[in-house]
């Protein structure tokens, strides 16, 4: 059987009818790599106060943008991913997908890993 590898998930399909992982595991990939993303910036600043402060508001500012934007923000777990805040226990209903456009979480944490992660 043919390996095929799929760049934009870095997972092997059998072959081209295969779609490869579906859309949880791409959403679960996406969410390791916010996480992975935000504890990176973390650790490139954990000495300079100025930046963290400066990364602080910048992560409250556009967390409040959202909020207002989206009323059901606290729906999107990528939203909790982001934020550091906790899925409130009863909230079976999550949606699982970022946010459109501009709005994306995941280019927002790209944004902020090009500001903040030096060398």
């Amino acid at each position: 059987m043919e390996m095929i590898y799929n760049i934009s998930m870095s997972e092997k399909g059998p072959n081209q009818n295969n779609p490869g992982p579906d859309k949880s595991v791409l959403n679960s990939i996406r969410n390791q790599k916010i996480k992975d993303t935000m504890l990176n910036i973390d650790k490139s600043i954990v000495d300079l106060w100025d930046e963290r402060e400066n990364l602080s508001v910048e992560i409250e500012s556009h967390a409040n943008y959202l909020r207002e934007k989206y009323p059901n923000i606290e729906n999107y777990r990528v939203f909790h991913v982001f934020s550091g805040s906790t899925v409130r226990s009863k909230q079976l209903n999550l949606i699982e997908d970022d946010l459109p456009g501009d709005d994306s979480i995941e280019k927002f944490v790209d944004y902020l890993a090009n500001k903040y992660i030096k060398g």
